[in-house]
């Protein structure tokens, strides 16, 4: 699969798990869903990372440094992707819990126990910081490369 079917793959599981209009209905956010969108993520990340290393003259690209830039543009959306994922989950947390500018009423699954669907986003939460941070830091480093003083 190439990296950017891997993005829209992406990008249609954070709809379907957290940000779609069903999705957001939904007071239980499915872990599982959300494991799928940050693996695609990661999938997609590693095959701009290995567009990178791929020989010259077997890109569709005139210099190296236009595949370089390529691919850091899109490990920035995959990113900005990532936290889509963490901030949607703390909101979704903060209305589950009250915190939230939304109403609770609009959640519909009234079966699933809210400590427990709290619990689950907590650890989602948790995990996509964990992910988040690590990003940042190769993130840091792609801005260095790309507006550092040479």
């Amino acid at each position: 699969m190439s990296g950017y079917a891997d993005q829209q793959l992406a990008c249609r599981l954070i709809n379907k798990a957290l940000t779609g209009p069903a999705a957001k209905r939904r007071r239980h956010v499915s872990a599982e869903a959300v494991e799928q969108a940050w693996e695609a993520l990661e999938a997609c990340w590693e095959e701009f990372e290995a567009l990178q290393h791929v020989p010259f003259g077997q890109t569709p690209y005139a210099t190296e440094d236009e595949v370089i830039r390529f691919s850091d543009g899109w490990k920035i959306f995959l990113f900005e992707a990532q936290n889509v994922i963490l901030k949607s989950l703390e909101q979704r947390l903060a209305d589950l819990t009250g915190e939230g500018s939304a109403a609770r009423a609009h959640i519909l699954d009234s079966g699933v126990d809210p400590s427990a669907a709290a619990i689950n986003i907590s650890r989602l939460i948790e995990i996509s910081r964990s992910k988040c941070e690590v990003k940042t830091r190769q993130i840091f480093d792609i801005v260095r490369r790309h507006v550092g003083s040479r």
